[in-house]
Formats: C-alpha cells, structure tokens, sequence
C-alpha cells in the first residue's frame, strides 16, 4: 500500500513538472506575448479580464462563455468630439454591452524618469508605476489615446463617463461601465490627479501670458 502510494504521488509530481509545457502548447498562442504558464496563479478575476482581450486567434484552457467578447478596433472610429474644445473622440459604431473589454491602451513603455514630459503638456502618459508608464504621445494610430474624460474640464450636461480603465500585469484596458449604444462616444476618467495637473498647467501658462503682456 506504501509503494502504491508513493508511485500515485511521483506520478503528481511529474504531472506538475510538465504543467507549464502543457499550458503554452494548449494555449497555442502565435506571435504575441499574453498568457504564460503563470496564467495558473492568476486571480479568477484577473484570468477574466485577460480572456476578454485576447486577439481572437489565441486560446485559452477552457475559455469561459465570456471569451472572445472584445470589440474589434474595425468597429471604433475617431472623429469630433462631443465635448467642446476637447479635439478628437473615439466613437462605436456597434453597441457595447456593460462589462466588455473595448480596447487597450497602446504606446512607448518606460520609466516616469526618461518618459518625455514635453514639461508637463504631454497628456497621453499613462501612470502604472514609477518603473512602467505608457506613452501614447506619438502613437497616432492607437484609437485608445483618443478617448475623453467627460468629467473633465468642460462638461455637457447629460454627459457621463461609461468606461473605466484595467490594470493587468501592467497592461492598461478600457473596459464599457454601462450598455454604450451604436454611434456613441467613449468615455472613461482620467482620475482627479490628472486634472489637477492639467489645471495647474493651464493656470500657470495664463500667468505667465498676463506677465508677458505687462
């Protein structure tokens, strides 16, 4: 019975050991760098948002009914925003149901040390930590950068955010808060930290102007 059990166990064990392989090959993922075996010590939450932004060739051990639920970027159109003096928007030309991965916010990745702040006007850079930033700046063709805070500066009444922005493993999506009709614009917050900044910016330009002019 102690032999018996002693080969049940060394059988667990190099199950265990080829664990990882066994993940990659029934991943099959081609080209991209989204899942690994550590997907095994992801949190329940974490592997859901995850198989909601996986291009629709990847695989995943036993997807969930969620799977392949993200928007494609053929759908999204950038034109005129909604809100005043705001530049440009981004737009669905399809609805969104509450809860789906819209799209993921692309760029340069580096460090809040060496990211270019063009002195503080660069309004793309996307905080993760101190050692992880995007930079969308000079990404022009990243629909992610063009999407609005309608709690910014200037507000339209009966206009409200209905995105919010995910984390994972320092990947940055923006997932629909609410059912977002076709034709509607995107909206996610930027944060309270973002305005301030952008608010001291603006307040110390309009004080050197008046200084300029005396």
């Amino acid at each position: 019975m102690i032999g018996y059990c002693n080969r049940f166990f060394l059988k667990i064990i190099k199950l265990a050991c080829w664990l990882p392989l066994l993940v990659k090959i029934c991943c099959n993922i081609k080209n991209i760098e989204v899942v690994s075996a550590k997907v095994l010590y992801l949190s329940k939450k974490e592997i859901t948002l995850l198989m909601h932004c996986l291009p629709a060739h990847a695989q995943l051990i036993n997807p969930s009914p969620h799977y392949n639920m993200n928007l494609s970027e053929k759908k999204l159109v950038v034109k005129e925003s909604m809100l005043p003096g705001a530049g440009k928007g981004l737009f669905t030309e399809e609805f969104i149901e509450k809860g789906l991965c819209i799209i993921e916010y692309k760029g340069t990745v580096t460090t809040w040390k060496n990211v270019d702040h063009d002195d503080g006007k660069n309004a793309y850079i996307f905080y993760v930590n101190r050692n992880h930033v995007t930079d969308a700046k000079n990404h022009l063709y990243e629909l992610a950068r063009y999407v609005n805070d309608a709690k910014g500066i200037k507000q339209v009444k009966g206009i409200s955010n209905n995105a919010e922005y995910v984390v994972v493993k320092k990947r940055i999506f923006i997932y629909a808060i609410k059912n977002i009709p076709a034709g509607a614009e995107i909206f996610v917050g930027y944060g309270k930290g973002y305005w301030d900044t952008i608010r001291a910016y603006i307040k110390e330009a309009s004080q050197r102007s008046i200084e300029a002019t005396v």
